[in-house]
Order: structure tokens, then sequence, then C-alpha cells
């Protein structure tokens, strides 16, 4: 057995719940340099054993065509992630594959905790696609494994199937990664993540943000995007408006923004310019940026939304406690789980 094969038979050991003194499979027959990351890092050895609680209690969730999928996107995310953190013989050292295998891990959790959400009668699951390729000769900015990063993850109800169900499926397709300045190369050396995260989900409804992630190797940076969606579970599966959440006299859009300026303004390095607060005052105003989240009301800022690439600020939240003059019940939603936590 190559050692390639014997990476791969051992990181598919993750698939149960067979456990060792350290990581979710035998630390005494780790062989590879990636199990013995695992095996040789505490924190490594943590991360893989949450990921393999989180994945069996998402199975014993999910339906069975559910569990299939979600044990075909698992081996998927195996294969991709041993090609991607092991180091090229003439690349990174060992420790930039330790720190490639951490991230992948957290990434893999937050995925699989929103995997076997019960939401009610309703049972939500997340759908994740992994692939890679070999990166152009040269090419030693990406990845540790020198590949081209391929994922798309998104969020689909597993049952009970109805119409609004199937219609709310189809409809959960990630946004596509924005456009870059490319060149006839950028298609073969840029990485593309798109994924969805819940800042909200209970019976009573399901606020989500899908984001998307472009980066062509040897760029100073990557670029992005949001889109966010709050659906009404117990209300034919509609979108929610501001009128399911403010009260009519509430005067939401004057109130509103200037509420979000200064929770920005409050921000640590918080941008104080003309053009930043133009900015946040539209997009505070437009109700189909509004994530909902166990504290707040949240916005995202788009790249160079509000000035330069590193001026962009980072999600700004108004509290429900400020929030509460101008709701409809006075409270906050429900949240009985969110990836951003508070719940």
């Amino acid at each position: 057995m190559t050692t390639q094969h014997r990476a791969v038979a051992a990181l598919l050991a993750l698939l149960s719940c067979a456990s060792a003194s350290a990581a979710s499979f035998d630390c005494r027959q780790a062989r590879s340099p990636m199990e013995q990351a695992i095996c040789g890092n505490a924190v490594l050895s943590t991360l893989d054993e949450r990921m393999a609680r989180s994945y069996q209690r998402a199975l014993l969730v999910l339906s069975p065509a559910g569990a299939a999928a979600l044990k075909a996107s698992q081996r998927s995310w195996l294969r991709y992630v041993q090609k991607v953190c092991t180091p090229a013989q003439d690349a990174q050292p060992r420790p930039a594959g330790e720190a490639c295998l951490m991230n992948e891990l957290n990434s893999r959790i937050r995925g699989l905790d929103q995997a076997g959400v019960k939401l009610g009668a309703l049972v939500l699951t997340h759908v994740d696609q992994y692939a890679t390729h070999p990166a152009p000769a040269g090419d030693d900015t990406g990845s540790p494994g020198r590949v081209v990063t391929r994922h798309v993850g998104r969020l689909q109800f597993d049952g009970p199937v109805t119409p609004a169900v199937q219609a709310w499926n189809r409809a959960q397709t990630p946004p596509t990664p924005p456009a870059a300045p490319r060149d006839s190369d950028d298609d073969e050396s840029a990485d593309t993540d798109s994924d969805t995260l819940i800042g909200c989900a209970s019976d009573k409804l399901l606020s989500v943000q899908a984001t998307s992630y472009f980066y062509a190797h040897g760029t100073p940076h990557g670029s992005g995007g949001h889109a966010t969606t709050t659906t009404l579970l117990q209300a034919g599966m509609r979108a929610m408006t501001a009128a399911d959440l403010f009260a009519p006299q509430a005067d939401w859009k004057t109130r509103l923004p200037t509420l979000f300026w200064q929770a920005h303004l409050r921000q640590p390095n918080a941008l104080k310019t003309a053009e930043a607060e133009q900015a946040i005052r539209a997009a505070a105003a437009d109700e189909t940026r509004w994530l909902i989240t166990p504290t707040g009301l949240q916005v995202s800022m788009e790249i160079y939304e509000a000035g330069g690439y590193a001026e962009t600020p980072v999600p700004i939240t108004v509290t429900w406690d400020m929030l509460k003059p101008l709701l409809i019940d006075k409270s906050a939603p429900a949240c009985d789980f969110s990836s951003l936590g508070g719940q």
C-alpha cells in the first residue's frame, strides 16, 4: 500500500467513532505526515475528535438519503484535505501543513454543525462538494499541497419533502464568486469558495448568509461577496419583510440607518468618512441585507463598498435591546441554532 493510500485509509477512519488516546483514529498506526500532524498536535487532535462527533450526530438525525449525501461529502472532504494540506516536497515545511489542516478542520466542523439541525418538523442539512487540480508550474502561492481548490457548500432541507421545501432547496445555490480582473491563466490558478452560514434558525424562521470568495494565486488579496435571505417557515416559507419585524409606526427607514452607523462608530478603527457613512446607511435600509442573529440584526459590507480593501468594515450588528422600541412584539426572534454562536 502506498503512503498516499495509507493516508486515505487512515483519514477515512474519521468516518467512524473509533477513538484512541488522541484523534479519532488509532495514532499507533499513524504513518503519513498528516496522520502524524494530527496525533502530534493537541489542538489538531481535539479538532479531529470534535469533527467526528459532529459527523456522527448528524448521521443519526438525517434520512437515509440525507445520510448518504453527508457520507459522500465527508469522503470528498477527506480526499480534498489530504491534497490541500500535505506539503509538496519542495514547498512549505510541515508547520504550513499543520496550519492548513487546522483551518480546514475548523471549516469542516462549521459545515457539519449545520447538518442534522431540527427546526420543528423540518430537518436541515449541509451539502458540500470539494475539488482540486494541480497548480500551474511555478505557482507556490496557494495551499501547501500546491493545488487549486474549489468548494461549494449549500444548505438543504432533508425533509419532510413538500413543494415549498423543494422550491427553497432549488433556490439555495451559493452566489458565483465575484468577477475579478483575469488573464488567460486565472482559471487554472484561482481558488473559489462558496458557502452558507446560519445566522438564526428556529421552527419559525431561518436566516442565512451565502458567501463567495475568489483568490487568484499570486495576487495581493482575494475578493468576495454576500447574499442574505430570511425565510418564515410557518408562513408558507416566504421571505421575511420589514413589516414582519418592525411596527408600522416605528419609522425604521429613518431610525435603523442611524442605529447601524452608530454601531459602526463603536467598532475599533471605525471609518468616519462621508463615503463610509453613506454606504452603511444605504446597506442598513436594504432589508435584503439583514441577517437575523442571536445578538441582533447584522449587515455585512462588501469589499470596496465603504472605502479601500483594507478599510472594509467588519459585520455591523445592532443589538435587539437597541432595536426593541422598533419591534412589533418588543422581543428578539428566538434562535435555537446559529453558526455565529450566542444562542
